[in-house]
């Protein structure tokens, strides 16, 4: 995924950088609240908002990322299609719906993550709005 996101890339700015350093931050501490998870045998509340929490930063610094990229249209290889950070803020805002989830209603657990499912259907509904908002003919 890193690959793709640099691939059409030709250049960096300091913001950039700063924000992939958070990104890979992010995923480089992932393990430690992964393997409490597998071992939460009593469903203890904050190893579930450190799991999501992770995961949710992860998120927002990817979108972070690639709002700066788009923000730098310099340094795209292509100027015309730049990385779209609204991509990613369904995933965000799903991510961080299951974190308060996860901390606030009793017995959920990791069954909080079950709405990030709901991704999809989400950015399939915007696309096909934006589709056809595109499609309809100025008056």
């Amino acid at each position: 995924m890193h690959h793709q996101i640099f691939e059409r890339d030709s250049g960096y700015t300091t913001q950039m950088v700063l924000a992939n350093v958070l990104w890979l931050l992010g995923i480089v501490f992932l393990p430690l609240p992964t393997q409490l998870v597998g071992t939460n045998d009593d469903g203890d509340k904050l190893v579930y908002a450190l799991y999501i929490g992770t995961l949710v930063i992860v998120s927002a610094t990817l979108m972070l990322l690639v709002w700066t990229m788009q923000i730098a249209p310099q340094v795209h290889a292509e100027p015309n299609d730049p990385p779209q950070a609204i991509e990613g803020l369904t995933v965000t805002l799903m991510m961080l719906l299951a974190l308060v989830l996860a901390v606030s209603v009793p017995g959920l657990g990791m069954g909080a993550m079950a709405v990030v499912m709901l991704t999809a259907p989400i950015e399939s509904h915007r696309h096909g709005r934006l589709t056809k908002r595109a499609a309809k003919p100025l008056r």
